[in-house]
């Protein structure tokens, strides 16, 4: 593993963080159901966010922002595309953020959000959605 990494175990022997894959794997290997994850303490802090005035109304106004840091070249806000919702502002933002990453070949960045939405479909739903 990368000098700086850490592991998390989600669903193991025993749920932690752990800093090495070899301490990661013998809570994982053979565990029905097993969950692991590689976190980097060295990732790229993005911070995303929508917001709607009016939201569900006909007149809704809605927008998103990609926040990288005071004064980063990357730092994004504008209206959403489509109907105006708060959660399409929410989804507008990260949508924006992973092309910016992937743009620079990022290999691994952490999204934060407020939105439930969002943590609930990349923890949750995104496992049963088809391509």
């Amino acid at each position: 593993m990368a000098k700086g990494g850490f592991y998390a175990v989600a669903n193991g022997r025993n749920v932690g963080v752990y800093t090495t894959w070899d301490q990661c794997r013998a809570e994982v290997n053979g565990f029905p159901q097993a969950s692991d994850l590689a976190i980097w303490k060295d990732a790229p802090v993005v911070y995303t966010d929508g917001a709607c005035s009016g939201n569900g109304r006909k007149a809704a106004k809605a927008g998103y922002g990609v926040y990288w840091g005071s004064g980063h070249a990357d730092n994004r806000f504008g209206p959403v595309h489509g109907p105006a919702t708060n959660n399409r502002g929410e989804l507008e933002a990260v949508d924006v953020a992973l092309k910016q990453a992937i743009g620079k070949q990022m290999k691994c960045i952490i999204v934060r959000t407020d939105s439930q939405l969002l943590m609930k479909s990349m923890d949750s739903y995104m496992d049963t959605w088809k391509r």
